[in-house]
């Protein structure tokens, strides 16, 4: 035969119950002591305190945002240099391959010679477009046509 372990709610009760009473007998209470009041200076250096901490997290973190950037442009700073450096150096291997100008070839510019300017530009009208002739209806069309000159 199975027991039951199960307790009737009313023995539950009434066991919770008496347990309650011994307990509470035994027991003894400190006096409920009311909470002092701080004094003002010491309410202000906690104020003080708190205020310390959240600027303390708040520097430390802008520092670690200052540090981020300045690493960021340094990198940005370093590869332009880079590239500087490595333009500069193509282009003394340019001007290293070019032959250097003599100065007799300069010597033997005639002298009547004059440098082109923005005004001596020379104006040219412009010609009426020339059109292909329209085949007569009597031409099939087998015929090709002949190319027009290029030209002015």
């Amino acid at each position: 035969m199975a027991q039951s372990y199960r307790r009737e709610p009313e023995e539950q009760y009434q066991s919770v119950s008496q347990r309650a009473k011994r307990t509470t007998t035994n027991l003894k209470y400190l006096p409920r002591q009311r909470q002092a009041e701080h004094p003002r200076w010491l309410v202000g250096l906690l104020f003080v305190q708190r205020m310390s901490i959240l600027s303390t997290i708040g520097l430390a973190s802008a520092v670690c945002v200052c540090l981020a950037w300045i690493t960021y442009i340094q990198q940005e700073w370093n590869q332009k240099l880079v590239e500087k450096q490595r333009l500069e150096r193509l282009g003394r291997e340019i001007e290293n391959q070019i032959p250097p100008i003599e100065q007799d070839s300069l010597n033997r510019i005639p002298a009547d010679y004059k440098k082109a300017t923005p005004g001596d530009d020379i104006d040219i009208e412009r010609s009426t477009p020339r059109t292909a002739p329209l085949p007569s209806p009597t031409d099939t069309g087998e015929q090709q046509p002949e190319p027009l000159p290029a030209g002015y």
